[in-house]
């Protein structure tokens, strides 16, 4: 078989797609998604002990408010940076003198979206290495089983060369993202600029308030009149944004897995632990004889910060 320079063109790009969706790398979409819904199970756990806390006469919980606020803070901050991150908009592949590319969701759906027109039937079939014909594996299934029913054996299970459910389902997925049915099915069959675009549009509408949130309060100290400028002021983030946020992320990142790349939905995003993630969660971070060498400590702590003076024209000079 003679291959396109298209095919060619399209197999390469898309290695490249596979790494920043759920390559290795420390900044690949999987992992990345990996670490943004197990630390926010985390934070869900810490709040379901949180509600499950005795009462205090005031109003609050038996719970240190210094671990707790710490615990809020850091939860907030890592967790809207990180879905800023996956809507992130800039080049999947960046200039060679400059490079600034990023691993994102947006950046992967931007870059697959300029091959929109090559993402054909039979293309997407060339480059994930499948059989385009499911009756040409099924035939060579039935004959491995007639060699077998003529010497009167019973047949061993056959190898996944010889099962042409895979290719079933490749072609039925295609068949719902170019819209065609089993009977229309052509080579030529093309999967629409607008699926790339929707969801697209779908991230951007879950995330883009938690991005404009992040840049003016977290990634940079905005001034009064720049927050005033992009209304920032007026965004409340919610949990709930948060949860439809991590959602759209997953959804998105297995849409592509399963349809566009044809490599599969890759498991759970939240892990399954290899420990006991609850072992010694009963105990309290100081036990009560130690209360007061920490807040000795704490003390020591505020002595230090006390002596960072300003420097004096002498110190600079």
């Amino acid at each position: 078989m003679t291959l396109t320079e298209e095919q060619i063109r399209l197999a390469k790009r898309r290695l490249l797609w596979i790494e920043c969706l759920s390559g290795d790398d420390a900044h690949s979409v999987r992992n990345q998604l990996h670490e943004l819904i197990w630390n926010a199970a985390t934070y869900r756990v810490v709040n379901e002990a949180v509600r499950m806390a005795k009462p205090t006469k005031d109003g609050g919980v038996q719970l240190n408010a210094l671990m707790l606020e710490l615990i809020n803070r850091c939860f907030w901050n890592s967790q809207m940076v990180a879905v800023r991150r996956l809507n992130d908009k800039s080049a999947l592949v960046g200039k060679a003198t400059k490079d600034k590319s990023v691993f994102s969701l947006n950046a992967l759906l931007t870059d697959m979206q300029c091959y929109a027109s090559s993402f054909t039937r039979q293309n997407i079939f060339f480059v994930e290495g499948r059989e385009y014909d499911y009756k040409l594996i099924d035939e060579k299934h039935d004959e491995f089983l007639a060699e077998y029913f003529k010497k009167n054996i019973p047949p061993v299970w056959a190898s996944q060369e010889l099962n042409s459910m895979p290719i079933t389902w490749r072609h039925e997925a295609i068949d719902e993202l170019t819209g065609v049915t089993k009977a229309n099915r052509s080579p030529t069959d093309c999967v629409g600029i607008e699926v790339f675009e929707k969801l697209k549009t779908r991230v951007s509408d879950a995330c883009e308030n938690i991005g404009v949130y992040v840049d003016k309060f977290y990634a940079h100290s905005a001034t009064p009149g720049s927050r005033a400028q992009a209304r920032v002021d007026e965004i409340q983030i919610t949990l709930t944004d948060l949860w439809t946020a991590h959602e759209c992320l997953c959804r998105t990142a297995r849409f592509i897995g399963e349809y566009l790349l044809g490599t599969g939905s890759h498991g759970n995003y939240l892990a399954i632990p290899q420990f006991d993630q609850f072992a010694y969660i009963d105990r309290p971070f100081a036990v009560s004889e130690d209360v007061e060498k920490l807040r000795d400590f704490w003390h020591e702590m505020t002595s230090s910060y006390d002596q960072w003076r300003s420097w004096t024209p002498s110190d600079l000079f």
